[in-house]
């Protein structure tokens, strides 16, 4: 993160980065600003952006409507239920779940039936779950109480890349 001054944050092309971080910055009140590369500033985000405002953030589009760059103003906590109508990213519910446990009330998600990519927003509650993080999985409703996260060491094996970065192969 930049110097606790900064405002803006340039998350290059990493569209699960700003995604996550977007919701990481809501969790601890933190005015930013968030874009990125012009790649970056035509994948959406509005999905994410429309459930934060659901929870009482006051989030503006500081160009085009749906799209990065945002400016997340102030982050009142005055709801603890987000329902999306349509199916979404597994990056925006993974977002929701990664921060619901520091929520004061917790988060209930209600998602559509038939919800893509659902195998990511499994794999998401299975690490919350090792981190010592109850989620309720019901139909097409994820429940999370207000809770602490427990520090697990927790091994990542490499991928591929990892081994050309060490072979140069």
């Amino acid at each position: 993160f930049p110097s606790h001054d900064s405002k803006e944050v340039n998350c290059g092309l990493g569209g699960t980065s700003i995604r996550f971080f977007l919701a990481y910055c809501y969790l601890i009140n933190r005015e930013v600003i968030l874009y990125g590369e012009d790649a970056l500033n035509k994948r959406p985000i509005a999905p994410l952006v429309d459930a934060l405002r659901q929870l009482g953030a006051s989030i503006d589009y500081l160009d085009k409507d749906g799209f990065p760059p945002i400016h997340l103003k102030y982050t009142e906590k005055k709801s603890n239920e987000v329902r999306f109508d349509s199916n979404i990213s597994s990056q925006f519910v993974s977002a929701l779940l990664m921060i619901a446990p520091g929520l004061p009330h917790g988060l209930d998600i209600h998602l559509p039936s038939g919800q893509v990519s659902h195998s990511y927003i499994k794999m998401t509650i299975a690490l919350m779950r090792i981190y010592g993080v109850k989620v309720n999985s019901e139909r097409s409703i994820l429940s999370i109480r207000s809770q602490k996260y427990i520090p697990v060491a927790y091994r990542v094996g490499a991928d591929w890349s990892a081994v050309f970065i060490v072979t140069g192969k």
